[in-house]
């Protein structure tokens, strides 16, 4: 049997918006016998979102987990520029990716691109 292709997904927020819901159905409709998937992903707390919309969320996040997508949250991946939060972000998605030696890192939003790159 082939080794599984590893692919990490990182978003800045996890929330109802367009790259959100992209990020989501792409994590999703990967077929888990081909590959190994891993979203990483900040706490959403700059979305104001509504209770329904964070129960919405949550239920995506367990439908990922329900369908084998490891579902990683760095509290310290948010949207404004704060250096010290970037930094320890940087450090801790360094460890991350040493670990699970992924063969693709696919970033979604503008912070996650610049960290994951």
């Amino acid at each position: 049997m082939p080794k599984k292709i590893k692919v990490i997904h990182i978003i800045t927020r996890f929330d109802k918006g367009g790259s959100a819901e992209n990020t989501f159905l792409t994590a999703k409709g990967l077929d888990g016998k081909r590959y190994d998937v891993t979203l990483i992903r900040g706490l959403s707390l700059e979305s104001q979102m509504t209770g329904r919309e964070s129960a919405a969320v949550e239920n995506n996040v367990d439908e990922l987990e329900r369908g084998g997508v490891r579902v990683m949250t760095v509290p310290e991946i948010v949207r404004r520029i704060q250096p010290w939060y970037d930094a320890k972000a940087l450090l801790i998605m360094i460890k991350i990716f040493h670990r699970e030696k992924p063969h693709i890192i696919h970033t979604h939003t503008s912070k996650a691109g610049i960290l994951g790159r």
